[in-house]
C-alpha cells in the first residue's frame, strides 16, 4: 500500500468511529467542501510551495472575514430601521 493509501485507509478508518452522536462529521464535511472548492479553483494544494505566503495570505483572509461580518452588521441595522 502506497503513503497516500495508508493515509486515506487511515483517515476512513478514523471517521468510521465518529458515525455516532457530536458534530465532528458535519466539521469533516465542511473543511472537505472548502478544500474541494479550494482544489476547483487553484488547483492540488501544495504546502511547500514557495509562491504561496500563508501567513499573509491567512490574516487577509480574516480582515476579509471581519469585512463580511460587519457588512452583515450593517444589514441587520437596515432591517430593524436603522442607518
Amino acid at each position: 500500500m502506497s503513503d497516500r493509501a495508508a493515509i486515506a485507509a487511515s483517515i476512513i478508518a478514523d471517521v468510521e468511529h465518529l458515525l455516532g452522536e457530536g458534530d465532528e462529521l458535519l466539521v469533516i464535511r465542511a473543511v472537505l467542501d472548502r478544500l474541494m472548492l479550494g482544489r476547483r479553483t487553484y488547483g492540488p494544494l501544495r504546502v511547500d510551495d514557495p509562491r504561496r505566503a500563508w501567513p499573509l495570505e491567512r490574516a487577509f483572509e480574516l480582515a476579509d472575514g471581519d469585512i463580511y461580518g460587519l457588512f452583515e452588521l450593517v444589514r441587520r441595522a437596515r432591517e430593524r430601521g436603522g442607518s
